[in-house]
């Protein structure tokens, strides 16, 4: 399976976390080794698991849906 390569300002949802998890949704920032680097947009920044069984997926950007953020932490 091929990895998708998210771009800066992309909204991504970890597909594993639960709904009420504060870290579901983020605003990507950076490919690693194995992770990719997210943050809230309000100083709070994060890894999320990104391999091959990975369940992030694009929800839109920070620059076209900021609302997709509206009420998370």
């Amino acid at each position: 399976m091929k990895l998708e390569r998210f771009k800066f300002g992309d909204i991504i949802e970890n597909g594993w976390a639960s709904k009420d998890n504060p870290t579901r949704i983020g605003i990507f920032v950076r490919h690693k080794k194995k992770t990719i680097e997210k943050t809230n947009g309000k100083g709070k920044f994060w890894e999320t698991y990104h391999d091959s069984d990975n369940k992030n997926k694009k929800i839109g950007t920070i620059f076209d849906n900021p609302e997709l953020l509206e009420g998370g932490e």
